[in-house]
């Protein structure tokens, strides 16, 4: 099955998955710089194109990883973007109860967005410019929920001191 998807012609862009994999292999190495994530999606194996496939795109989503630094430019970036935008998704993870149908579908479009990049990325630099179209949908849906949870404290708060003032009343 595997074999037969990496060779199948997709009708609109007349592409396979084995030409994208063999324009990304190309890729890494003819422009090979300094911020190549070294991922390669060109397996034999099934279980090794969807492990190496989960750390595209993952690497593509959040990246660059410690273990990823090659240049003082990939630190910044990791400072600037990987561990803000993972405070995001934990976040968001975490008020997972608050989501409702419309920030699922901005999520599911989010995911697909950062797997389309995962397949023919390999790059930290233009990861960092594509995922921003990614992260959009993504800080809609943090700034709901967080906001959402602001305003419940809030009101939490504001009834817990109705009730002080009330007891110190009496």
């Amino acid at each position: 099955m595997y074999t037969f998807l990496k060779s199948y012609m997709f009708p609109i862009v007349n592409l396979s998955l084995q030409d994208i994999l063999t324009y990304r292999v190309d890729n890494m190495g003819l422009f090979a710089g300094r911020t190549q994530m070294n991922i390669s999606l060109d397996q034999s194996n099934v279980f090794l194109f969807y492990v190496n496939y989960f750390n595209s795109i993952v690497s593509n989503a959040f990246g660059p990883f410690p273990w990823q630094f090659k240049s003082m430019g990939t630190v910044i970036l990791f400072f600037a973007e990987s561990l803000l935008f993972s405070f995001i998704v934990l976040k968001i993870i975490k008020l997972r109860r608050r989501l409702n149908k419309f920030d699922f579908f901005l999520i599911i479009n989010s995911l697909v967005w950062f797997m389309l990049i995962g397949i023919f990325n390999d790059n930290i630099g233009a990861a960092a410019r594509l995922r921003m179209i990614g992260w959009f949908p993504l800080l809609i849906v943090f700034a709901k929920v967080y906001g959402e949870q602001l305003i419940h404290k809030k009101k939490l708060n504001d009834i817990c001191n109705i009730e002080n003032i009330g007891a110190e009343n009496k």
